[in-house]
């Protein structure tokens, strides 16, 4: 009986060491998984930046970059001519850098700034790509951070078949100048003998000089 009781305590003595471990081990396995779920939100946005041949695609992994790339698809790819506006994609980005720098003093006030430009830019992404869940998506994306990009990652096969019009800037296409041969005026003498000559005469009728 005092075994017991002591093995018991000896056991509960060593209970806050072994809560230490578990948690480590949680913490070490969440992180992780955070960082998967970054790569492959990563990975979806790039994908999405490499099919409409949007330079510097790999931001998409970098961490303030990566707004840069999503406002790129939002606000000037997926969209329809008369609703880009290329100037938000540089409010976000700038956004995302403005909190580098100034997170301790407007953190708040900042975050909220960057998820309402990031969330404009999914719903345009997902309005062109499942225009029919499109809300749905946007709101799981706002809910769960990265979730955006894991979505697009889904979503490779019909990203992959959708045909979003370039920007091309229409040139005139000036059309050359068409050559117009002039006709040398023929004589109406023979330049040999005065001879009176037709318009078709290729020769003096009266000489046989040719005429040129």
């Amino acid at each position: 009986m005092f075994n017991f009781r002591f093995n018991i305590t000896d056991y509960l003595n060593q209970i806050p060491s072994n809560i230490l471990i578990i948690g480590i081990f949680f913490l070490v396995v969440v992180l992780l998984g955070l960082i998967a779920i970054y790569i492959v939100s990563s990975f979806g946005i790039m994908f999405a930046a490499k099919k409409n041949n949007l330079p510097n695609a790999w931001l998409a992994f970098v961490p303030y970059g990566r707004y840069y790339i999503i406002g790129k698809l939002g606000f000037e790819v997926y969209p329809k001519e008369s609703k880009k506006h290329p100037e938000l994609t540089w409010v976000l980005f700038g956004l995302s850098v403005a909190s580098l720098f100034l997170g301790s003093i407007y953190g708040g006030l900042l975050a909220l700034a960057i998820t309402i430009f990031n969330t404009m830019a999914f719903y345009n992404i997902f309005k062109v790509i499942v225009p029919k869940n499109a809300t749905m998506f946007t709101v799981f994306t706002v809910i769960v951070e990265n979730l955006g990009g894991i979505f697009l990652y889904s979503l490779r096969d019909r990203i992959e078949t959708i045909e979003v019009p370039e920007n091309v800037i229409k040139e005139e296409k000036k059309e050359p100048k068409k050559e117009t041969k002039v006709e040398k005026e023929r004589p109406n003498f023979c330049p040999n003998c005065g001879t009176k000559l037709t318009k078709t005469a290729k020769f003096c009728p009266e000489c046989g000089k040719e005429i040129k």
